[in-house]
């Protein structure tokens, strides 16, 4: 009887160890996401060069990448106004108030994550009136693009039409 708990245990840490350790892995490693392009996909085409007004306040945050710590902003990301990270990589956050603008410039998908989880989706965006966001990329994660708690579309502004590649 105890061989027969003592054989379930090992399969149970087995499995444990195969579906949880990638992700840990994952989560822990210095590595960041690998993105590529699919602003021309049907699905997202549309969006580019549409201009948003925020409809609710939302938090801007300044990180640097792995490897390594530096004082260095790397990217913004924007998320809605709630507690979000912390850590040594990130190095600024702001509020975007209610009424701010945003250009939907492009769209990347991570193309390697975390073994069994989707692909992330970013939007990159122009803040207009944010002078520190001008040099360094903005993204936002495409599920709050499709939330229409966040955003409205700004009509005052026609949107776009980008630049037709060869």
């Amino acid at each position: 009887m105890k061989l027969k708990y003592m054989v379930l245990g090992v399969v149970v840490a087995v499995i444990l160890v195969g579906c949880v350790g990638p992700l840990v892995v994952g989560i822990f490693s210095e590595t960041p996401l690998k993105f590529e392009d699919v602003s021309r996909e049907e699905e997202f085409a549309s969006y580019i060069g549409r201009r948003y007004v925020l409809t609710t306040n939302m938090l801007l945050y300044g990180v640097c990448l792995p490897p390594g710590y530096r004082d260095t902003i790397d990217q913004y990301f924007m998320t809605p106004d709630t507690p979000g990270p912390t850590g040594r990589e990130v190095l600024s956050k702001e509020r975007l108030e209610a009424g701010s603008s945003m250009e939907i410039l492009g769209v990347q998908r991570s193309v390697r994550g975390i073994p069994g989880t989707s692909p992330t989706v970013e939007a990159i965006v122009n803040l207009p009136n944010h002078p520190k966001a001008t040099n360094v990329p903005v993204t936002v994660n495409w599920s709050y693009i499709l939330c229409p708690e966040y955003w409205t579309e700004d009509e005052m502004v026609a949107p776009r039409v980008p630049l037709a590649q060869p």
